[in-house]
């Protein structure tokens, strides 16, 4: 989050993209002359390549290959959105998130706030294709047409099994777009308001809102859901359950438990039992090569580790402190600032 984005290889953290100065280079050719302002989740992009894409809070999702070139793959134009058009020609508020499809080939964008929206950007030929949404902010129940009626904020994370599934953060819930194109829920008993002005979901998605584990993930109290990870092979989905300050997880069956975290933010040792661990907004999730789930760790300024197996917490990088200290140096005396 500090128009920085960097890479952890081998223990040594360096810089990709970014140059330190928040801004906006939208003809910037070069990933490290490009200044950055709020990059968001970051996907390999296309799959099996070393390049990557992100969200930046100047409302584009910007592409860096594996050379270290970069451009604007969405956003930046002028034009609203309607199907068909021209991806680069497109203007976009409050964008949030992208993540590719289960191919690779291309990509879900979604944009939040009041201009909820998720759409599919089809890189043969750089157009864009709703999804989810109508560009307003209300709640729409589940079996409505996703792209006829509107939705809470949401981050899309990608697909699973079901379909194409994303966080409504001030919905309370972990919802999706099924095979066949309506809203559907995977976890959480959502809010209480239905959108816009004082008593709205933004009101209330950040205090806590803790129950349910153990049982069915439809019965379980959300707060502020961000990152998601779906693990194809087990049918498990991961939850940041980001203002219960947990990770949670649900299961193939649908029953959902909490594998981190308790009440309260904070921060205890680098290295520690998982359940009871403390936590503070925990953000996107990913897995390593060896198996073990990172989570962003956001206002610990920290990235963390999770052994599904031993049931424990580890540091990958970070001190803590939030700043743009380290470049070539261990990721662990690294200063972070609000990674995503």
């Amino acid at each position: 989050a500090g128009g920085l984005v960097r890479r952890v290889e081998n223990g040594i953290i360096t810089t990709v993209a970014g140059t330190g100065t928040t801004g906006f280079s939208p003809t910037a050719t070069r990933a490290r002359e490009a200044n950055l302002l709020g990059p968001g989740p970051i996907f390999e992009y296309p799959r099996g390549t070393s390049g990557f894409v992100f969200t930046e809070s100047n409302n584009v999702v910007r592409s860096v290959d594996g050379d270290g070139g970069t451009s604007i793959l969405v956003g930046g134009g002028s034009q609203p959105f309607d199907a068909g058009i021209s991806a680069q020609s497109l203007s976009m508020l409050s964008t949030s998130c992208v993540a590719p499809t289960a191919t690779g080939d291309d990509l879900y964008v979604s944009q939040t706030y009041n201009y909820t929206r998720i759409f599919r950007f089809v890189a043969d030929g750089g157009t864009v294709v709703p999804i989810a949404g109508t560009g307003g902010y209300h709640y729409s129940l589940d079996g409505l047409q996703a792209n006829a009626f509107s939705t809470y904020g949401a981050c899309v994370y990608g697909e699973n099994d079901a379909g194409v599934a994303f966080s409504d953060y001030y919905g309370r819930k972990i919802r999706g777009v099924d095979r066949n194109g309506l809203y559907t829920t995977f976890a959480g008993t959502g809010g209480t308001c239905c959108g816009g002005g004082l008593g709205s979901p933004m009101f209330f998605a950040d205090s806590p809102n803790f129950f349910g584990d153990n049982g069915p993930a439809t019965s379980a109290g959300l707060a502020g859901p961000d990152g998601l990870f779906f693990n194809s092979t087990s049918g498990t989905l991961y939850v940041s359950d980001s203002s219960n300050n947990r990770v949670r997880r649900v299961d193939a069956d649908g029953g959902i438990a909490t594998i981190t975290g308790r009440d309260g933010g904070g921060y205890g040792l680098d290295t520690e039992p998982a359940l009871g661990a403390a936590w503070n907004l925990p953000k996107g999730i990913g897995l390593l090569p060896n198996g073990r789930l990172i989570v962003a760790d956001n206002a610990n300024n920290r990235l963390r580790t999770i052994d599904l197996t031993l049931s424990q917490v580890g540091l990958f990088a970070g001190t803590g402190i939030a700043g743009d200290y380290g470049e070539g140096v261990p990721a662990t005396t690294a200063q972070l600032r609000s990674p995503y």
